[in-house]
């Protein structure tokens, strides 16, 4: 959603950084369960739907676990119209990403099990120059609270540090 509105509105954001982006789900969804959901979400947006994804999805970290599950916002549901709201944005970044022409930080871990691992790294190669991409080898898809996350916030700190990336 954030790529979405940085590629639609002019803003006075001076960069972005983005962990594992939700441009296209890793799991694929049936061309009928799409369409069902689509008419729904005109009918009843409101409408929750179990995501499937649980703790063990989203991190490495078995001690998280745990915790995770007794914290009463983290949940494993989503409305049925900001699912598709997701969808969208996802789509259309992915079609106007060009249009950003600020740093924009993307990193995703190569073992995601919700986003697309891919779908990131191939929106990177449409971006600008400024655009820089970051491959999580063995990460899920919670970058920052997965193992070693003190890495994670090590390059994201090193990257707002440098140079390179100031306007």
């Amino acid at each position: 959603i954030a790529i979405y509105y940085l590629s639609t509105h002019i803003t006075n954001i001076s960069s972005l950084i983005v962990t594992s982006p939700w441009l296209v789900l890793e799991h694929r969804f049936s061309k009928g369960k799409l369409f069902i959901g689509n008419i729904i979400r005109h009918i009843i947006p409101t409408f929750m739907l179990e995501t499937g994804f649980t703790a063990e999805d989203k991190r490495r970290k078995q001690d998280a676990f745990k915790k995770y599950g007794n914290d009463p916002l983290m949940h494993d549901k989503v409305s049925i119209r900001l699912f598709y709201e997701i969808i969208f944005a996802g789509q259309r970044s992915s079609r106007s990403i060009y249009k950003i022409n600020m740093p924009v930080l993307v990193m995703h871990g190569n073992n995601d099990k919700i986003a697309s691992f891919k779908a990131s790294r191939n929106f990177v190669l449409n971006a600008s120059k400024k655009t820089i991409f970051k491959e999580w080898p063995d990460y899920y898809h919670d970058l920052l609270a997965d193992e070693d996350s003190d890495e994670v916030f090590k390059f994201i700190t090193d990257w707002l540090n440098s140079e390179p990336w100031r306007i």
